[in-house]
């Protein structure tokens, strides 16, 4: 009896559904204000490191080999222990070369790093 009620009430409510009108969703912006705590970023401090899909790593302009980069980022964690490095990954880099750069970066002393998200130009 349970069962037919509800299979009754469901069929009369259906066309009612489907002759509503769609509801917007209104679009939000979500601003997140920056913690009052948190350190201060000098612009142009943080270092940027390019991994292009075919595993070529670029820090500051140049190419280097593992082990260069390796030596670099352990000069740099020696200068600054709060260096910042901002990573910059292809979308077509494979996953497991992103991760071995991010573990050569903390073996190396670094561990201040930063994904950049911003969108290329033409994606805008």
């Amino acid at each position: 009896m349970v069962n037919r009620t509800l299979a009754l009430l469901l069929l009369a409510a259906t066309p009612a559904l489907a002759q509503a009108p769609p509801q917007a969703i209104p679009e939000k912006i979500i601003v997140i204000p920056p913690r009052e705590d948190a350190p201060q970023i000098e612009p142009g401090s943080e270092i940027p490191l390019l991994v292009e899909a075919n595993g070529t790593v670029v820090l500051e302009s140049r190419t280097l080999t593992r082990e260069k980069l390796a030596e670099r980022l352990s000069s740099l964690s020696k200068q600054n222990a709060k260096q910042l490095i901002l990573l910059r990954v292809k979308a077509d880099t494979p996953y497991q070369t992103v991760t071995e750069i991010l573990d050569l970066c903390q073996k190396s002393g670094i561990s201040n790093i930063s994904f950049d998200a911003t969108l290329p130009e033409a994606a805008k």
